[in-house]
């Protein structure tokens, strides 16, 4: 490795880090009022969430020296079907310890929540936003 690329890895891992502390921020919040309504921000915890799950998990196919998919660079179960089996094990049993959820389960929900960043950032293009804020959250600070 050279020290770009340690670079670039750090630059990625705070990357990661900080926009997850945004969500986490957002989460704890008590919303914001508008013309006497409390809102609660979920199109920022989605999109930061996704983002974060997307560059850890480039972070680690460039730790593994692996290539990413080819596509458009968003599709989080291709990412993460990228990565060794054993990592992929790994991080599955991490995320079913933190959330007590069978691996399984963690599975079908990262590919139901895979495109969430590319569908969530453009809402105003979509008729229909589906997803799962808090795995999101959950999923990318387990993966911190």
């Amino acid at each position: 490795m050279t020290n770009s690329n340690i670079d670039e890895m750090s630059l990625m891992f705070e990357a990661a880090r900080s926009l997850i502390a945004g969500a986490k921020i957002v989460v704890a919040s008590d919303g914001i009022e508008e013309e006497g309504h409390m809102r609660h921000p979920t199109l920022p915890v989605v999109v930061c969430s996704a983002l974060a799950i997307e560059i850890q998990l480039k972070l680690l196919l460039k730790l593994c020296l692996l290539a990413r998919p080819s596509g458009d660079g968003h599709d989080l179960i291709s990412l993460f079907e990228k990565l060794p089996p054993t990592l992929r094990a790994e991080i599955l049993a991490s995320e079913s310890a933190a959330l007590n959820l069978p691996t399984d389960e963690i599975r079908m929900k990262l590919k139901a929540n895979a495109h969430v960043f590319k569908t969530w950032r453009y809402p105003y293009e979509k008729e229909m936003l589906q997803t799962e804020p808090a795995f999101l959250v959950d999923f990318a600070i387990v993966l911190i």
